[in-house]
């Protein structure tokens, strides 16, 4: 398993160690399967944003910038972009 998907997992639980005891903890008066139904909901939002937004981004820059030039490189080296997005 690759280190990244490692790191995801760990960061992962730990937020919902710390977060989810503090939010249980705080005892509002809120619907406690309304916050499940609100976390379950956002869940699938992120995979959806990377490949309706940064993949078609990624592509407009290649073909603007060209996919080795310096300034390509360092933006996709800060979005911990894998050699191979494309597949």
């Amino acid at each position: 398993m690759s280190g990244i998907y490692v790191a995801a997992i760990v960061t992962t639980g730990f937020a919902v160690a710390v977060f989810g005891s503090l939010i249980h903890k705080l005892r509002l008066p809120a619907n406690e399967w309304l916050l499940l139904g609100a976390a379950v909901l956002v869940l699938p939002l992120q995979p959806l944003v990377f490949y309706w937004l940064r993949v078609p981004l990624d592509h407009w820059l290649v073909a603007r910038l060209g996919s080795a030039s310096t300034s390509y490189q360092w933006l996709i080296s800060h979005w911990h972009w894998t050699k191979n997005r494309n597949a």
